[in-house]
């Protein structure tokens, strides 16, 4: 099983790589109210608050909390592993620790 994970967590991060367009290593994770979101360099937002918590992109992916699990982003904003984890760390080398 965690052979299975590492594999679909390593297969989204080359797709979601290819795919985006938005340089995610200049978008910051911002508190906006009770929810988090994600602003560009100029403070615009890219994408709009709407996750209960969210860590700064790595690899192209940001760990973001929903209803109190955890998944991941592309800097589009799109879910690309749907949050079902207690806890997920950043992505290091193509792989990110999940619990």
């Amino acid at each position: 099983m965690r052979s299975v994970l590492c594999a679909l967590i390593c297969l989204t991060l080359l797709i979601s790589r290819s795919n985006s367009e938005v340089d995610s290593e200049k978008l910051a994770s911002v508190q906006v109210g009770d929810k988090w979101g994600f602003i560009d360099t100029k403070g615009s937002i890219v994408i709009t608050p709407q996750f209960d918590f969210a860590w700064s992109f790595s690899e192209g992916l940001a760990g973001v909390q929903v209803g109190g699990q955890w998944g991941f982003i592309d800097p589009k904003g799109s879910i690309v592993i749907p949050p079902q984890f207690d806890f997920a760390w950043s992505f290091s080398e193509g792989l990110a620790g999940v619990q």
